[in-house]
């Protein structure tokens, strides 16, 4: 049990957790603990009259940045600046209405007050990083607001919920580039694709990475890398930093496939071409063999290798101050003055299964964390007097997102003083704009659609939405990676889920996201034997050729 503390002339508080590293979803319970001097006689209904407990999760940065200025000799000087920015992810209210006993005052002593709350499944993880004369950070406490200007804080570290779905592979399309000697001589091109096993990934976890590479040029392949980059981005008004770090890579091997081509061969190339774009003669191989190819390549695992994720690589965040990014770059290196052709995969580093028993890992942080038990002056262990909160029916208001605070103090909002009654409901008519208030309230659309689809009346709501509708969900999603799991979520409920509807969301979604859409939703379009060309016709060759199995499998389910 750790705690946090703060005192004033009349009585002394401190905030005690059971364990002040914690899993998104999970509860978090503590104790209030005061101590309560002499001549200071209240109920135990009053004794935290004007009080609020909060639980309370933000962004918070510093950016350094330099301007020049006159030295007044003519000349010109650097001074170094800081914005400051903190922007609230979550703020809510712990109820802590006490049992009034208006018969007996509180006498002077030691008052244990517990206290219990469920953390949101949907916060992003605690962490920090300092770079660039700045920092950045997501952090967590609770506070103990007293009246006036006495309050009690108790830094927590949160890790987000354990991402428990399936791997997420992705089948990199073939990127061919032309090989040119000093920006301007044609060398011919060279062809790299990637099957890589898992995008979501926790760290301490592996992914597989099988490559595909066809040399068509005369430039040699010396190394084929395998990178995965981490890149932070801060900002607060104007200003901003960035850090950018390889966190782990490997080779792969350079097969035979990869060796340059002398000058029979290059011509032989040529020639190729030339027929298949139509010269005379035996037409040489189309697109669809060359993608053949390279996909099988990509599936015999043949030249593959594994890359593992450290354990200190921060979890991927889309945030308003802060955004961390990771991509896996496959480059292969060619001689001086030659291009360099390179693909990149997103990735998302995620949450992983804590084992039972165990705690979840802590990370740096800008705010020490508590080692040993604080408690308020004067306080006596062996008489304490625990005071029971009343069994609470709701939980106080919880507010998602904020605006930006522009200076280093801390966020302030008069508004935080504990109800003393349940909110009333307000009346609820069940249609997509109302969908889209419930929604404007959370900070992931995936949870939140989740808790909405166990009530009925939202789940005939959204099994009616229209392509239109569906795309609007999307676009409410910050990560690529999310959408597919809306995607996911959403799809088999949809009453009329045909092609048409289909190639819509599919326009809708970024590139290297097309083929793990298309094999989402294959198995629900429900005109798919009808109308499977409405979506072929939509696909690249790539794609196609990629999903071929996948569409056997939907129409083999339907015969």
């Amino acid at each position: 049990m750790l705690m946090g503390n703060s005192s004033s002339t009349s009585r002394y508080v401190t905030l005690q957790a059971d364990n002040t590293s914690c899993e998104a979803g999970s509860p978090l319970s503590g104790s209030v603990l005061v101590t309560v001097p002499e001549n200071i006689h209240k109920s135990s209904g009053d004794l935290l009259i004007g009080s609020s407990l909060l639980f309370i999760g933000k962004e918070d940065v510093k950016v350094q940045y330099t301007t020049s200025e006159s030295d007044g000799n003519n000349g010109t000087r650097s001074v170094t600046h800081y914005d400051y920015c903190k922007r609230d992810i979550v703020r809510a209210i712990i109820p802590l209405t006490l049992t009034r006993n208006s018969s007996n005052t509180v006498n002077t002593g030691s008052y244990s007050i517990p206290f219990q709350y469920k953390i949101p499944e949907d916060l992003p993880s605690s962490f920090y990083h300092a770079s660039h004369g700045g920092h950045c950070s997501i952090r967590y406490k609770l506070k103990l607001q007293c009246k006036g200007n006495d309050s009690s804080e108790l830094p927590l570290q949160i890790v987000s919920k354990p991402y428990t779905g399936p791997p997420l592979p992705h089948l990199v399309q073939p990127v061919t580039s032309p090989v040119l000697l000093c920006c301007c001589v044609p060398k011919g091109s060279i062809t790299v694709a990637a099957n890589v096993s898992n995008t979501r990934i926790a760290p301490g976890k592996q992914i597989a990475v099988d490559l595909g590479a066809k040399n068509e040029s005369s430039s040699q392949v010396n190394v084929i890398s395998a990178v995965i980059h981490q890149r932070i981005h801060w900002k607060a008004n104007s200003h901003s930093s960035c850090a950018n770090e390889k966190i782990t890579s490997t080779m792969f091997r350079v097969t035979e496939d990869m060796r340059s081509k002398n000058k029979e061969a290059m011509r032989e190339i040529q020639q190729q071409k030339s027929r298949g774009a139509g010269g005379g003669g035996a037409r040489g191989p189309s697109s669809d063999d060359v993608y053949r190819e390279i996909l099988n390549a990509v599936r015999d695992g043949v030249n593959q290798v594994t890359l593992t994720i450290p354990e200190g690589a921060k979890h991927s965040y889309m945030g308003n101050l802060v955004t961390i990014t990771h991509r896996l770059c496959i480059k292969a290196k060619t001689p001086s003055c030659v291009t360099d052709p390179e693909i990149n995969v997103p990735l998302q580093i995620v949450s992983g299964m804590i084992s039972p028993g165990s705690t979840p890992p802590i990370y740096a942080s800008a705010t020490p964390m508590p080692t040993a038990n604080v408690y308020p002056d004067g306080w006596n262990p062996n008489n304490v007097t625990t005071i029971p909160v009343v069994q609470a029916s709701y939980v106080g208001p919880v507010s998602y997102g904020g605006n930006e605070v522009t200076s280093h103090q801390e966020i302030m909002n008069s508004a935080n003083v504990v109800p003393t009654a349940p909110p009333l409901p307000k009346p609820t008519e069940y249609n997509f704009p109302n969908l889209l208030k419930e929604l404007d309230s959370c900070l992931s659309i995936k949870f939140k659609l989740e808790e909405l689809l166990t009530d009925p009346h939202w789940k005939s709501v959204l099994s009616s939405i229209q392509p239109q509708e569906f795309i609007t969900l999307l676009q409410k999603t910050m990560m690529d990676f999310d959408k597919l799991d809306i995607a996911q979520l959403l799809c088999p409920l949809i009453h009329n889920f045909t092609c048409s509807y289909s190639v819509a969301i599919l326009r809708s979604v970024s590139n290297w996201m097309r083929i793990q859409f298309v094999q989402a939703m294959l198995p629900y379009i429900v005109d798919l034997k009808t109308n499977k060309n409405v979506l072929v016709m939509e696909l690249s060759d790539w794609e196609r050729i990629s999903t071929e199995n996948d569409f056997e499998r939907a129409l083999s389910s339907r015969d």
